[in-house]
């Protein structure tokens, strides 16, 4: 998903906001047909809007989604790393799960 702009989303209200284009825009497609169908909740939703559109193009954009197209254009440095496994070994005999005890194999001719 694309970088939402609080000036589009500005302009859109200007424009098309008795459509709910602003708010088909950042991604709530419920209120947007709520405003379309009431023509912005007759007015009254348009001017309340004045003041919600900073807030929700923060929240648009705040959304873990929109943080992808950042961190894919970074992966490559990422591309040798491998994952760190520490040692494990296995004891039968041992009773206490909190203790680790390495178990030493040797070779008997």
């Amino acid at each position: 998903m694309a970088h939402k702009d609080i000036i589009v989303a500005y302009v859109l209200w200007i424009f098309l906001g008795v459509f709910g284009a602003h708010r088909f825009y950042l991604n709530r497609p419920i209120s947007g047909v709520i405003w379309l169908l009431t023509g912005g909740l007759l007015g009254v939703g348009l001017l309340v809007d004045l003041c919600l559109i900073p807030m929700m193009v923060d929240e648009e954009n705040a959304k873990p989604y929109h943080n992808f197209s950042i961190m894919s254009r970074n992966a490559s440095q990422y591309d040798n790393v491998q994952p760190y496994c520490p040692p494990t070994f296995y004891n039968p005999q041992q009773k206490s799960s909190n203790e680790v005890t390495p178990v030493y194999y040797t070779h008997h001719s």
